[in-house]
């Protein structure tokens, strides 16, 4: 369990690096991933574990590889 929380809390903090790094709110980016704003301050928020196919709508929305996203180094 402590690894899946690792994970989230890792992801979370990328996300929001991400947007930071565009200036774009949660409501841009959900609107350019075609997901719901819920879905992307609930995944913030470590409330969430995303499905693949919704990190991959959220990695489009921001403009970088699926890949990318998820690499926490």
């Amino acid at each position: 369990m402590d690894n899946q929380n690792n994970l989230r809390s890792k992801l979370a903090a990328k996300l929001r690096t991400e947007r930071a790094k565009r200036n774009i709110s949660q409501e841009k980016l959900a609107a350019l991933s075609d997901v719901s704003l819920l879905t992307v301050g609930t995944i913030e928020r470590e409330s969430n574990s995303p499905s693949l196919e919704t990190l991959a709508k959220i990695a489009d929305g921001l403009g970088v590889k699926l890949c990318d996203l998820l690499n926490f180094d």
